[in-house]
């Protein structure tokens, strides 16, 4: 297993990596559905703890671990790039991202759930509220799962990682104004340390969690861009993934809820996605060979991260009828529908809003050959 230093350390994915990534981004979304669709299919039993956690929570610690593996990958690029790249382009670009679709979702979410819930309330997946105008407002502001009144709500319970994202990107202009990683989360902390035990805010446990599971993804790139890392650390990385997931069964949850805190089961999921993600892909040959297949998962992995609920509503709606439930046909049924519905979310709004950022012009950084 060799850990070789790179020649360059200007922070580029290569082609193959980019390749994993986009594809790793589409599975883990399509896992997270799954693990939220099993509890709705079936009825609920201790079965249900053990399955969202296979396909659930593992790998939305995936996301929020690459999330910040990406975001300061790419900061360094563009400031080393572009001229005018400042707190207004970054957070544009960031946001841009993500805000247009959350707000879509958003609307279709509330209306499924006004028009819709009631029916099935005894379906709900545990953890996802019953509709509540207060909960849906915390949607709105950006504060589920930061603090405490704002509980899930509904079918965007899933979402409660993407909200904490978002303050993530804001936070994260400051390092695009000091340049600095260290300093930036340094100052970060010290800031969501006065908020909590200076001015007594209540945020949430989980909101210091995975900050610090991003935080840890960011730093992750100053060791992507140093050096190269072995293949098998790679293949290591996804038996490891797999040997994680298959341990947390519902015999193992009162025994890992006992641990401290610090040990929460989610920060030891951050090694087999470091050594994924930072690694040489083992994989590549089949990446290369299905490149059109990864780009696609790439695309639809925040569709179906956003409307997997959502959909679950409507697909009761449209299948009910069908006596679809407690039958592996019923489920496979619902996950079709909800990559179905992804995919019109897809092509419908998500390709002309990257179109419409693809518009927005930075100026390059010119270097006069005369000053070398």
């Amino acid at each position: 297993m060799k850990i070789i230093l790179k020649d360059t350390n200007d922070g580029k994915l290569n082609y193959k990596k980019e390749l994993e990534l986009d594809f790793l981004r589409g599975i883990f979304a399509l896992f997270v559905a799954i693990g939220h669709t099993f509890p709705f299919i079936f009825d609920h039993n201790d079965s249900e703890i053990n399955f969202r956690y296979y396909f659930g929570t593992n790998f939305v610690v995936g996301f929020v671990f690459l999330s910040g593996f990406l975001i300061e990958s790419s900061s360094k690029i563009n400031i080393g790039k572009f001229i005018n790249y400042n707190i207004k382009t970054y957070l544009f670009l960031r946001l841009s991202r993500i805000i247009p679709m959350y707000f879509i979702i958003l609307i279709f979410a509330f209306t499924l759930e006004y028009f819709i819930s009631f029916n099935f309330l005894d379906r709900r997946v545990v953890g996802w509220e019953n509709i509540d105008l207060i909960y849906f407002f915390g949607q709105i502001i950006f504060l589920t799962g930061i603090i405490p009144d704002f509980k899930f709500y509904g079918s965007l319970g899933a979402t409660v990682t993407l909200i904490y994202e978002f303050w993530f990107y804001i936070f994260w202009s400051l390092r695009i104004f000091l340049k600095k990683i260290f300093l930036s989360s340094f100052i970060l902390f010290l800031i969501l340390i006065f908020l909590r035990f200076i001015l007594g805010i209540d945020l949430t446990y989980d909101f210091f969690l995975f900050f610090l599971i991003w935080l840890i993804g960011a730093y992750s790139t100053k060791i992507y861009q140093r050096y190269i890392i072995s293949r098998i650390i790679n293949l290591l990385g996804y038996f490891l993934l797999i040997f994680m997931t298959l341990l947390y069964h519902p015999s193992s949850v009162h025994i890992i809820s006992n641990l401290p805190k610090i040990l929460n089961y989610k920060l030891f999921l951050i090694i087999p996605f470091f050594m994924i993600f930072l690694s040489e892909g083992f994989f590549d040959f089949l990446f290369l060979r299905f490149e059109s297949l990864c780009k696609f998962l790439g695309n639809m992995s925040y569709p179906i991260f956003l409307c997997h609920g959502p959909c679950l509503l409507l697909g009761y709606y449209f299948f009910n009828s069908f006596s679809i439930y407690n039958t592996w046909l019923g489920f496979i049924i619902i996950i079709l529908f909800i990559i179905f519905i992804s995919y019109l979310f897809t092509i419908l709004i998500e390709k002309p809003i990257m179109k419409l950022r693809s518009n927005y012009k930075i100026k390059k950084k010119i270097y006069s050959t005369s000053s070398k």
